[in-house]
């Protein structure tokens, strides 16, 4: 009898751990406020790798140019920014943790800043994403003590389902 007690007491717990874990991964999904170009990206499971992070932008601000006008690439300037995917294939490293870049290679774990042109993720940084309550924080993973500093941080605008 105790044996089964033991087996029905560790199953429900594993039970319980679970649904912490995936309550814990839901909270990253939903729409968060980049401060660079004060745009709205809707974070979420990539449609081909439903475990990594994947964004695209759902609302730019009237007076904020709407196409892509600060892209390296001549060509793509003209693209609009609606629902341009910017987040692309951070991997999950913890429950409250994504990564991409460096290690993960050129084309994982990428954040295109249309405020800028700038791409965060490129093959020498590695960068992190961290949820800390209604903020995200996104920071150089691999670097030295100093430059270790916050590179944006996101504020939470809705939690979507």
């Amino acid at each position: 009898m105790r044996s089964r007690t033991f087996s029905a007491r560790s199953f429900t717990l594993a039970l319980l751990a679970s649904a912490a874990c995936n309550a814990t991964a839901g909270e990253v999904v939903g729409i968060w406020r980049e401060p660079g170009a004060g745009i709205d990206v809707e974070l979420h499971p990539c449609p081909l790798a439903p475990e990594d992070l994947c964004g695209r932008i759902v609302r730019v601000p009237p007076e904020s140019p709407q196409v892509d006008k600060h892209n390296a690439d001549p060509a793509l300037r003209e693209r609009p920014l609606l629902g341009l995917e910017i987040v692309s294939g951070f991997k999950r490293i913890a429950s409250d943790r994504w990564e991409g870049g460096g290690e993960f290679g050129q084309r994982a774990g990428r954040i295109y800043l249309p405020s800028n042109g700038d791409t965060l993720g490129d093959h020498r940084n590695r960068y992190e994403i961290r949820l800390q309550g209604d903020r995200l924080v996104i920071r150089i993973a691999n670097c030295a003590l100093l430059s270790c500093l916050a590179t944006s941080v996101w504020e939470r605008v809705a939690v979507m389902q």
